[in-house]
């Protein structure tokens, strides 16, 4: 009588394997947003158990705005580019930036704080076609107004937010506490206010809460706050889910994503185009 010696290793593996598998199962949704590449490794079981733990954990962050909080060098930047990296690695969804990503990245939208302003002067013409009209409509309405039109100019551009992955690192400067009725930060604003329109995740960064303007906050699904270990070159992201109220830890090894994105890329903002001429919204 022979007796098969098994492994309990590797049987606690393979039963792992199974749970995150059953996990991400329940999750229809979940599967229906993967890649088709990734699909169909999932239906073949021949995701590994990483690839499914990382699955299940970036699941949560494909829909909704995500706030990254910390000081210089904690980590924002890196702890941004390896969740655009990996939602688009696994959801296929498109990355769009304000700040540059080399070309070992891959595919995305790049747009400059400056060249969105750029933009937004054809707003003007908007203005001053609808000039008598718009002095009727209420500041939500000119919002959304204007919003719509910003939205069809980069549409123009190629730039859509379906299946889109955004990340704003220098998010209070678009969304400016102390510039709230500015036309920039009403433009911005009203993006993160209408993120449930599209099946996206706005992820924004900033060093502090307090600079953000209190509209856009009411909107943040995930908060989380950066630390960077230089010893150890790893970035912590802690913090927790608004509506599940779920704790979250994630972690970011820098040399696996310092390939991808410039780091201290100064973004202007020109005040000359702040408001516009004749009436501040």
């Amino acid at each position: 009588m022979s007796i098969v010696v098994t492994n309990p290793a590797r049987v606690a593996r393979i039963q792992e394997y199974l749970k995150w598998k059953y996990v991400i199962g329940e999750r229809g949704d979940c599967i229906s947003r993967l890649t088709p590449a990734m699909q169909d490794r999932f239906t073949a079981s021949k995701l590994t158990l990483e690839e499914l733990r990382e699955i299940a954990f970036l699941y949560q962050f494909t829909r909704g705005v995500i706030l990254l909080i910390g000081k210089a060098g904690s980590g924002k930047t890196l702890t941004m580019t390896q969740l655009l990296y990996n939602l688009r690695k696994y959801f296929g969804m498109h990355s769009i930036t304000d700040y540059e990503l080399k070309a070992a990245y891959g595919a995305h939208n790049y747009l400059s704080t400056d060249e969105f302003i750029d933009h937004l002067k054809r707003l003007d013409d908007l203005v001053k076609i609808r000039k008598d009209r718009m002095t009727e409509l209420t500041n939500k309405e000119v919002n959304e107004r204007l919003g719509e039109a910003a939205e069809t100019i980069l549409k123009e551009r190629g730039i859509v937010f379906d299946n889109a992955a955004i990340g704003w690192d220098e998010a209070n400067r678009k969304l400016e506490a102390s510039r709230a009725n500015s036309r920039l930060v009403m433009i911005h604003r009203y993006y993160v206010q209408t993120w449930r329109h599209y099946q996206c995740a706005l992820i924004l960064a900033t060093p502090e809460i307090s600079d953000i303007t209190p509209k856009a906050l009411t909107q943040v699904t995930i908060e989380l706050s950066c630390s960077y270990d230089r010893e150890r070159q790893d970035c912590v992201a802690m913090g927790r889910h608004r509506d599940t109220l779920e704790p979250i830890v994630m972690h970011t090894y820098m040399p696996n994503y310092c390939q991808y994105y410039e780091t201290h890329a100064p973004i202007s903002i020109r005040d000359a185009v702040m408001s516009f001429r004749g009436k501040k919204l």
